[in-house]
């Protein structure tokens, strides 16, 4: 967080010759101007800044100025339960660069809703202050159920897909029909679950998930 894109811009209410004196640590430099001047790749960190002006002989104004670090970009995703929409917030910033899928765009607004296409969508979000940092995000958008990956090794990932149910029930059988994994989940609202399979041994298996109108079955394999 030490990048010098800080700013300080000093504009004057009449036109003379001022000079402007700039100290901080490790920092002390001298400007000159008469309308504007905008100081530029200031560290953050506490300036004395003061003007005067030789044709005014008792004119001077000094200032403390603090140029503080930005937040760091903050954002948060949240799938609509219909599977086609995802909501986008984000922190930190007045205006955001969004690439959604490849379309570029900015936008001041710090909320988004984005339509989905069947298959990976990428969002990828920055500011204009690299120091803020970036957000990329892979949000998968399925018509029907997948399983990822197969095989698997110490975490199994159901991508649902359009389904109209709050609750789902995994289940998982070895071969010789003996249950190795049974849980309800709560789904309301997400686009997927995930299994920790590390304490699995290696395998084939038989999933079912069973949802308030149906049942689905794959086979997976623990390498």
């Amino acid at each position: 967080m030490n990048n010098n894109d800080g700013k300080i811009t000093i504009t004057s209410k009449e036109l003379y010759e001022y000079k402007a004196h700039l100290v901080g640590d490790d920092f002390d430099r001298n400007y000159t101007f008469t309308n504007e001047i905008d100081i530029l790749n200031l560290l953050a960190g506490t300036y004395r800044l003061c003007i005067t002006s030789e044709e005014l002989p008792n004119f001077e104004r000094c200032f403390d100025v603090v140029i503080n670090h930005p937040a760091n970009l903050d954002v948060i995703t949240a799938k609509h339960k219909n599977g086609k929409e995802v909501t986008v917030n984000m922190y930190g910033s007045s205006s955001y660069h969004v690439d959604f899928n490849g379309l570029k765009f900015t936008t001041t607004k710090s909320q988004l809703t984005l339509q989905l296409e069947n298959g990976k969508n990428t969002i990828k979000i920055s500011t204009n202050l690299p120091c803020q940092g970036k957000h990329e995000e892979h949000v998968l958008q399925l018509d029907t159920m997948l399983v990822h990956p197969n095989p698997f090794q110490n975490e199994l990932n159901i991508y649902l897909g359009e389904m109209d149910s709050d609750n789902v029930k995994v289940s998982i059988y070895s071969t010789i029909g003996q249950m190795i994994f049974l849980k309800e989940f709560d789904v309301k609202g997400r686009g997927s679950i995930s299994i920790n399979t590390a304490f699995f041994n290696t395998g084939l298996y038989t999933l079912f998930i069973q949802s308030n109108n149906s049942v689905s079955n794959f086979k997976i394999v623990k390498k």
